[in-house]
C-alpha cells in the first residue's frame, strides 16, 4: 500500500522589494536581501531541473533506499505587502518630500504607490510561478512515488488566500508532471497551521508583552544596526534622522 503524501502551504512572508536609488558603488544581491525576498534571489540553485526520481531512490552505505512517504511544510509564494506596510512605504515618500533634501528627489512628486489595498498580502505573479515550479520539480524528483500513489496525496493550507493559492499553483505544477492526479482538494486547517491564532497562552503570556521584542530591541541598539542605518543614508545621499519606527 502506498503512503499518503501531505503537501502543506504554511504562513510566512516572501516578497522582493527593490528601491532604485542613486549610488556610487555597485549593489549586490545581498544588499537588498530581506525577510520578504523570493527564494531564488537568495538561492538560485533551487531552479536547477532535478534528475527524474532523484529523491525516490537514494544510495546510503551501499544500500538503495526507496522513498515510501513524503511530508512537506512549505511557505507560500512571494506576496504583495500588507496594508500597513503599504502605508509605511507611502509614508517614507512623504517624509523624503518634506525633508530639506527634497530637491534631490523631485521624481518622487510623480511617484504613485503601486501596492493598492486590494493587492494586500495576495500572491504576486512571481509567487504563483514559484509554487508552480516547486510543484513541477517535486513531481519529477519523486516521479515513481507519485505515479503509484497519486490518489493518496493530500493538500492542506491555512485559510489565508495566499496559502490557498500557493497550494493551487503547487498542484498545477505537479499535475504538469503527473496527469494521473485527480482534482485539487485543499483542506483548510487553521488549528494546525495557525495554531497561535487560537492559543490563549500566546495571547496572554507572549504577544505584546514588554519582553517579547527584547532581542529585536537589543539588535536595533547595536553598533551593527547603526552601521546599517548610516549605510542607507550614504547610499541615498541624504541627511536625515533614521529611526526604526
Amino acid at each position: 500500500m502506498w503512503p499518503t503524501v501531505s503537501i502543506v502551504c504554511f504562513v510566512s512572508t516572501t516578497l522582493l522589494s527593490v528601491v532604485h536609488v542613486a549610488h556610487s558603488s555597485g549593489v549586490g544581491k545581498w544588499d537588498v536581501f530581506s525577510t520578504k525576498t523570493p527564494y531564488n534571489w537568495a538561492h538560485p540553485e533551487i531552479l536547477v531541473d532535478p534528475i527524474t526520481d532523484q529523491g525516490t531512490n537514494v544510495i546510503f552505505k551501499n544500500e538503495t533506499c526507496n522513498a515510501v512517504h513524503i511530508s512537506m511544510i512549505a511557505r507560500h509564494g512571494a506576496r504583495y505587502p500588507g496594508s500597513a506596510t503599504s502605508k509605511h512605504i507611502a509614508g517614507i515618500r512623504d517624509t523624503f518630500l518634506k525633508s530639506k533634501d527634497a530637491a534631490k528627489l523631485l521624481e518622487l512628486n510623480d511617484w504613485v504607490n503601486p501596492y493598492t489595498e486590494d493587492m494586500a498580502n495576495e500572491l504576486t505573479t512571481v509567487g504563483q510561478n514559484e509554487l508552480y515550479d516547486f510543484g513541477q520539480r517535486t513531481g519529477k524528483r519523486f516521479r515513481a512515488l507519485f505515479e503509484a500513489g497519486a490518489h493518496n496525496v493530500q493538500f492542506l493550507s491555512s485559510n489565508k488566500p495566499r496559502t490557498i493559492d500557493s497550494s493551487k499553483f503547487f498542484y498545477k505544477g505537479i499535475k504538469q508532471e503527473h496527469t494521473n492526479f485527480g482534482a485539487h482538494n485543499n483542506q483548510l486547517d487553521d488549528k494546525l497551521l495557525r495554531f497561535y491564532d487560537e492559543c490563549e497562552n500566546f495571547d496572554n503570556d507572549i504577544a505584546d508583552k514588554p519582553g517579547y521584542f527584547r532581542e529585536a530591541i537589543k539588535f536595533e541598539e547595536s553598533k551593527d544596526f547603526a552601521a546599517v542605518k548610516e549605510g542607507i543614508k550614504t547610499r541615498l545621499g541624504l541627511n536625515f534622522t533614521f529611526t526604526t519606527s
